[in-house]
């Protein structure tokens, strides 16, 4: 993560090595190139080589190659503007993976009652609670007595994150939300569905195309809407167009379309 911050005499930009969500970040090892871009003149650049260890950050001041805030204002805004640019090239990044938030291994058999077998991880649940989320989960109990059930295209770590989302816990985030949407509307649970739908309204940070490519692939119709409530420009219409636009859906391309003829006549 990086960050800047002026003051009355210099500019800085800050990288720090923090955690997330996924992964308890240790170290991180990076390149950190910092350029200034007049307007419409040539680019000045530094280059920085950083490591940071565990919830430590680095402060780079500008002033040592670019002068202080008066000098950098003076040599390369024009009008008044000019664009700094920090790009961070990640060598390497050291960390654990995102701890569970809930365990449904060996350690919970007293509580279940069936064993999902995906990909050979095992997890124990109960056939009363999944039944009653699910109705493909209460056929496939009612016409199975088997104490193991195996469930095939699916991967462990998403159905994991799925079974904790369905228990109750946090696990939505950028890297979770769409492998729990797909196990979600395989199984037509519309609990985490749901959930995982209002995430992608309220806190992901995904592009507009890939928001509206998840509510059609998942059938978020919220979402859909909303994605199309904020096209209001060629440029938002642009922003949503998939690469190959003949993977989309017809009757959005059609509103599109319509928006797009609207924007022409004011």
């Amino acid at each position: 993560m990086y960050n800047g911050y002026a003051d009355v005499d210099d500019l800085h930009v800050y990288v720090y090595c923090g955690n997330t969500p996924e992964l308890r970040l240790q170290e991180l090892v990076a390149d950190v190139k910092i350029t200034i871009q007049p307007e419409n003149e040539k680019s000045c650049c530094i280059k920085k080589f950083l490591s940071l260890k565990d919830n430590k950050f680095e402060s780079i001041a500008m002033s040592a190659d670019f002068g202080d805030f008066d000098e950098m204002v003076y040599n390369y805004a024009i009008d008044g503007k000019c664009t700094i640019e920090a790009d961070i090239t990640i060598i390497k990044e050291v960390g654990d993976a995102r701890a569970k938030l809930r365990d449904f291994g060996e350690e919970t058999r007293d509580v279940s009652d069936v064993v999902i077998n995906v990909q050979n991880e095992k997890f124990h649940v109960s056939k009363m609670f999944l039944a009653a989320q699910s109705s493909h989960f209460k056929l496939l109990f009612k016409n199975s007595n088997d104490s193991e059930i195996a469930l095939d295209g699916i991967i462990p770590e998403d159905f994991q994150n799925f079974l904790e989302l369905l228990y109750g816990e946090p696990a939505l985030t950028e890297d979770s939300v769409e492998g729990i949407l797909q196990i979600a509307a395989r199984f037509d649970v519309s609990t985490v569905i749901r959930k995982g739908e209002d995430f992608l309204l309220q806190k992901s940070e995904f592009s507009p195309e890939k928001k509206l490519q998840m509510s059609l692939k998942y059938n978020l119709e919220n979402l859909k809407s909303k994605c199309l409530s904020e096209v209001k420009s060629v440029a938002d219409i642009r922003s949503v167009l998939p690469k190959d636009i003949k993977e989309m859906d017809h009757s959005v391309m059609a509103e599109l379309l319509e928006k797009s003829l609207g924007l022409q006549k004011t």
